[in-house]
């Protein structure tokens, strides 16, 4: 896990969100799920500890997204269930992912 916090805190400065407002995009106590975005990048936890969610679809800003990084990478002893680097598209201001249970994906906007 300290390579997954290492990981975060190098991609907050090197993206400089840090110094954006937080905006909640999306929040789901009974399925906890969060998800929010913060200057470039959308955050999506969800905290499932045994439901993964195919095709979650949420409002998002307009626009390309790529996956910079998840929590289920291998390289942080996740089980590999989504693909490094996905493109993700906007249709109808919304986005649509799938979030493994107890996992955080990473987007950052292209365009």
């Amino acid at each position: 896990l300290r390579e997954f916090d290492s990981c975060m805190v190098h991609y907050a400065v090197s993206e400089k969100i840090l110094y954006c407002e937080p905006r909640q995009l999306y929040c789901d106590e009974e399925r906890k799920v969060l998800i929010f975005s913060r200057g470039n990048s959308i955050f999506a936890f969800n905290f499932n500890p045994t439901s993964s969610y195919g095709s979650f679809s949420f409002w998002a800003p307009d626009g390309e997204y790529r996956m910079a990084f998840n929590s289920d990478e291998p390289r942080f002893d996740g089980f590999g269930r989504l693909q490094d680097d996905e493109r993700h598209l906007t249709i109808d201001h919304k986005l649509a992912l799938y979030l493994p249970s107890r996992c955080v994906v990473v987007l950052k906007k292209l365009r």
